[in-house]
């Protein structure tokens, strides 16, 4: 194997398009999820008496219609690419949305500890896609 292989393993276009796949379907989960927690933080402002249940709250099932959609993207994802850089790209792109979206949305506090988790998890994320080989693929005679 040459010292180049690695670069073909990894970036073979269904290792993109998995990786693609799998970035987008992360970022429309935790939107999702996100989403939900700030139709209950805005239902909990509310006066006891006023309060929906979250069935009849359209922001709630918006939310719920990302994580669906999110993790049917994942689902996608994994016809494509293979399940390391899939996992590496869709673990680590949740992390670094979660960090962002939890902020602006829910106004979570953001600490300069969730910095340093975030360029961890993205080094973390590249090394690990970048370096697991690529898994031969079965034909269906093989299978």
């Amino acid at each position: 194997m040459n010292n180049n292989a690695w670069v073909h393993d990894v970036f073979t276009g269904s290792n993109v398009a998995g990786g693609s796949i799998a970035i987008v379907a992360s970022i429309i989960g935790n939107l999702g999820a996100n989403l939900e927690k700030h139709s209950h933080n805005l239902e909990a402002k509310k006066p006891r008496e006023q309060r929906r249940p979250y069935v009849k709250r359209i922001s709630w099932w918006v939310g719920c219609a990302g994580v669906v959609a999110g993790a049917l993207g994942d689902f996608a994802a994994l016809a494509f690419g293979s399940q390391a850089v899939v996992s590496a790209l869709g673990g680590g792109t949740t992390l670094i949305c979660n960090v962002v979206a939890a902020n602006y949305f829910n106004r979570e506090k953001f600490y300069r500890t969730d910095i340093y988790g975030v360029i961890a998890v993205v080094a973390g994320a590249v090394t690990f896609a970048v370096t697991t080989p690529s898994q031969p693929r079965c034909g269906l005679q093989e299978l």
